[in-house]
């Protein structure tokens, strides 16, 4: 799962749509059958790209896009650990520039912000996988499975999801080309 030379072109160009001050936000716009394909739970809980924004990806980086964003298994991959996984998928957000801390559920965000949960899923065999979710503007959790369409919402963040995916992760992301440190006054609130 490590960032090879064929995804560098579209890590570069999601660097870009930050600095241009990409907020990771579609409402309540749902994914077209065109664009369901090159977004996952990863895609959509950490990027949440809009259709737009995947076309215009998928114009000159179509493969790249999927391969990012979907193709996070090698064939090996299966024999590496929690640990060794979890370590991978943090360093994928971060090469794009995004700032990824761990938090609680109840963490308040600011401007610039948005919480992802990351589960775990591990029968103790060779079937490992996760699932990432992303907490929408009005507290609901989004989960996206796979390359289907459809997006499921929770009230709550479920501890288990699906059969057997445990919460393992909260994090906060941030973009920190758009992020607003409190002002004095807020810290003081």
């Amino acid at each position: 799962m490590k960032i090879t030379q064929d995804t560098k072109g579209v890590i570069k160009k999601i660097n870009t749509m930050l600095k241009r001050g990409k907020m990771a936000g579609r409402g309540r716009e749902k994914y077209t059958i065109f664009n369901t394909f090159s977004v996952n739970c990863f895609g959509h809980a950490v990027f949440n790209f809009s259709n737009q924004e995947i076309r215009n990806l998928r114009r000159k980086h179509e493969d790249e896009l999927r391969t990012f964003l979907c193709g996070l298994w090698e064939p090996d991959d299966n024999k590496e650990s929690f640990k060794d996984i979890t370590e991978q998928l943090e360093q994928k957000i971060r090469d794009t520039g995004l700032i990824l801390e761990e938090c609680q559920e109840g963490d308040k965000v600011k401007e610039g912000q948005w919480k992802v949960a990351y589960y775990y899923y591990d029968d103790g065999g060779i079937d490992k996988d996760f699932h990432f979710m992303r907490q929408e503007k009005d507290g609901r959790w989004s989960s996206k499975l796979g390359t289907f369409m459809e997006i499921e919402y929770y009230d709550r963040l479920p501890l288990m999801f699906n059969y057997g995916y445990c919460l393992a992760k909260v994090y906060k992301v941030t973009n920190p080309y758009i992020y607003k440190e409190a002002s004095d006054e807020e810290k003081d609130m």
